[in-house]
């Protein structure tokens, strides 16, 4: 598997989806997340688990990375827009990495992305408990523009203390929050209750939003942007933009 993640790396044997990410506030698009596909495995993150296991997770994410800013750049340099904003995801100890912040900033001297478009996601698929170090690399990445999110909050490793610990800009909630949410009183206020207790300058991001129900209650809740197959599956750029006038109109966006 060592070698078939070698060559991946290398020959760029994989590709990237883009999910919308719509603003439930002022209607419109906000920007999308970029996901990792690749046909050496159905699944994704077992390809990231593997290069963890092999020592080359750092490879594979910033390779993923890399790939995912210059198929955007490029895409909307051509357009002739305004740069939507961009969702990467990153694990922990890519952030960390001596060598993380000399790649982005020689990534984006080839882009004409700026960094105050990019949302590095902290993956909460690694642990982390070294928050005082983190939270100096978060800190420095911050202070250069680039928007800190913090990954499927609710899920695996994604606590309320590295809320607190990390301060992200962005807290993204998982889809278990959206599955049922509108018949479910005791989602809404713990959503509500998180809501109310962030600071005014974080926002929230609630995944997973499949039923127009669901979209009507996190709208009700005062959630500001909202992801998932109702609102637009991952695809590639080209076939993002016939999607989205429908789905504006279809659901009051």
């Amino acid at each position: 598997m060592g070698l078939t993640l070698s060559n991946i790396i290398t020959n760029e044997k994989f590709w990237n989806v883009f999910q919308p990410v719509y603003d439930l506030r002022k209607d419109t698009l906000a920007g999308y997340e970029s996901l990792f596909r690749c046909d050496f495995a159905s699944n994704p993150e077992l390809v990231f688990y593997h290069a963890k296991k092999t020592g080359i997770l750092y490879e594979l994410d910033t390779a993923a990375v890399k790939r995912s800013i210059r198929v955007f750049n490029e895409y909307f340099s051509q357009k002739n827009k305004s740069f939507p904003y961009l969702s990467v995801n990153l694990y922990p100890s890519t952030i960390k990495h001596p060598f993380f912040i000399q790649f982005l900033h020689k990534l984006l001297e080839e882009v004409e992305l700026p960094p105050e478009k990019v949302i590095l996601e902290i993956n909460e698929a690694e642990q982390n408990d070294d928050f005082v170090q983190f939270r100096k690399v978060l800190h420095d990445l911050k202070s250069r523009g680039f928007i800190i999110a913090m990954d499927d909050l609710g899920k695996g490793n994604s606590s309320l203390k590295m809320v607190l610990e990390l301060e992200p800009e962005i807290i993204k909630f998982d889809r278990y929050f959206s599955v049922d949410l509108s018949k479910n009183l005791k989602k809404q206020r713990l959503l509500q209750a998180i809501i109310d207790f962030a600071k005014e300058d974080t926002c929230f991001i609630l995944e997973g939003i499949e039923t127009e129900e669901d979209l009507a209650a996190a709208k009700e809740i005062g959630v500001q942007f909202g992801q998932g197959y109702l609102l637009g599956k991952p695809e590639k750029l080209e076939d993002c933009d016939r999607s989205l006038k429908q789905v504006i109109s279809s659901y009051n966006l």
